[in-house]
């Protein structure tokens, strides 16, 4: 949306163009001249390429997305770091130890090898951060110990896309079906529940895992990724939506079910907190299957119906709209 908005050029280690959004076809991109996928040799020469770039005499700021793009902010300012996720499996022992012998190697090789520097830049060669929550921002300095020019600014959902029609007489998850989103939870709780109708969207290296789980129950239904109409569909007539991600930074998801008046059945934990109201638009709950079944059978279509102006109210306050009235002020105060 950003680099739409500011017509801005676009400097990455790798473009894939049949993987991403046609709007980037018309945009001047540049990229590196290596394209090797081998890992750590991959983490290692992109973090070169940025190191490399010297962009600040033909641009006023640079703004940097994802892992690797701050290694070029020692060269380049002013700038700003729309944070990534402080990755878990780098910093946390419980993700980068959780692998087989190989893959534990690799990954102490790559925290040596990059970690390191990459915390360094953060704490010492960004001018500005936008963390993506309150929670995200709690991390970031307690990762990075950084908390000078941190500013929390919620990303933009474009809300007034999303619709409301009357609920027909399913639940609702949008995902990407990977261990962290934690959809096993969901589909364990409607195998108990073959009352109630679940459909699950998105696709993953879990989805035959979870296809095989739902195996024999009819009452759950995976369509796959879906995008434009046929999703937007889904979320309007949903009963409402659920959201049982581990420690998600935001959570893009929720807010579009709410823009659509649905109400949100979340884990009581991340970005969720901040977005989801508790009893106006949606509830909050322990992730677990019991947790669940329990919020499922007392979020019933009545109750729903009744959180439709809530939601979208709450939604509101996460438009675009809002996110670049705050960037673009902040970005005139960078550069004046």
């Amino acid at each position: 949306m950003l680099a739409k908005k500011y017509k801005a050029d676009i400097f990455t280690y790798f473009f894939e163009e049949t993987k991403t959004f046609k709007e980037l076809k018309s945009f001047n991109i540049s990229e590196s001249c290596l394209q090797i996928k081998i890992p750590l040799l991959k983490q290692l020469l992109a973090k070169n390429f940025f190191k490399r770039l010297n962009l600040e005499k033909n641009y006023d700021i640079i703004l940097m997305y994802g892992f690797y793009s701050i290694f070029s902010a020692e060269k380049n300012h002013p700038n700003i770091w729309l944070a990534a996720a402080p990755p878990k499996n780098l910093f946390l022992p419980e993700y980068y130890k959780a692998g087989n012998l190989i893959r534990n190697a690799g990954m102490k090789i790559f925290r040596t090898l990059i970690l390191k520097e990459h915390v360094d830049v953060v704490k010492n060669h960004l001018d500005m951060i936008f963390a993506v929550s309150n929670f995200q921002k709690r991390n970031i300095e307690k990762i990075y110990e950084r908390r000078k020019n941190l500013k929390v600014i919620y990303p933009p959902v474009e809300t007034k896309k999303f619709y409301y029609k009357p609920a027909e007489d399913y639940y609702l998850t949008v995902s990407r079906l990977e261990p962290l989103k934690r959809v096993d939870i969901i589909i364990k709780a409607f195998m108990k529940m073959p009352d109630k109708k679940l459909v699950v969207v998105g696709d993953g290296s879990q989805r035959k895992y979870l296809e095989k789980l739902a195996k024999g129950n009819t009452n759950i239904q995976f369509t796959g990724p879906l995008y434009g109409k046929s999703l937007l569909e889904l979320y309007a007539k949903c009963i409402a939506f659920i959201f049982m991600s581990k420690q998600e930074d935001f959570g893009i998801v929720p807010v579009e079910a709410m823009a659509a008046g649905k109400p949100v059945i979340a884990a009581n934990e991340g970005g969720p907190k901040e977005t989801v109201v508790n009893g106006r638009t949606g509830i909050l709950i322990k992730p677990t299957v019991k947790s669940l079944i329990k919020a499922v059978k007392w979020l019933t279509p009545e109750k729903a119906e009744k959180m439709k102006e809530d939601c979208q109210k709450r939604a509101e306050l996460f438009d675009s709209s809002v996110y670049f009235s705050q960037v673009d002020k902040i970005i005139r105060e960078m550069i004046k």
